[in-house]
């Protein structure tokens, strides 16, 4: 579970970084571009380390999707907001399937304004 964690601290951080560095020129396709595969990357990393964590605690998961890692956490108090979380995988889904400008610049957005506070949320639970 370490491993994970780390993994999903150094991923987040990254992300910061790209978000810091898309708010100062949001009209640049390659920063837009790479602030979207860095929140890709972290998302993947948040559930897989959730599973993880809630393994840690005990629970036997028997579903391994990431929407049924996130609804066992919820029901386990580790995550506060369901729809946030959904939104966020959703919008995750949204950018590895279907690629057009509009779609971009609206998930950029989202990662800036309202993605990045649930993310690093998670990364304070496992450091309790």
């Amino acid at each position: 579970m370490l491993q994970k964690m780390e993994n999903y601290k150094h991923a987040l951080a990254q992300l910061e970084e790209a978000v810091e560095r898309y708010q100062k020129t949001p009209e640049d396709a390659l920063y837009r571009d790479g602030l979207i595969q860095r929140f890709e990357f972290t998302v993947e990393l948040a559930w897989k380390s959730i599973k993880e964590y809630l393994e840690d605690q005990g629970m036997v998961l028997s579903i391994a999707s990431p929407r049924g890692i996130l609804k066992e956490a919820f029901s386990a108090g580790v995550l506060d907001d369901a729809q946030q979380w959904n939104d966020i995988l959703t919008a995750r889904n949204l950018t590895s399937h279907v690629y057009d400008e509009a779609t971009a610049v609206g998930i950029a957005r989202k990662i800036c304004t309202e993605f990045l506070s649930p993310l690093r949320a998670l990364l304070r639970v496992y450091e309790q």
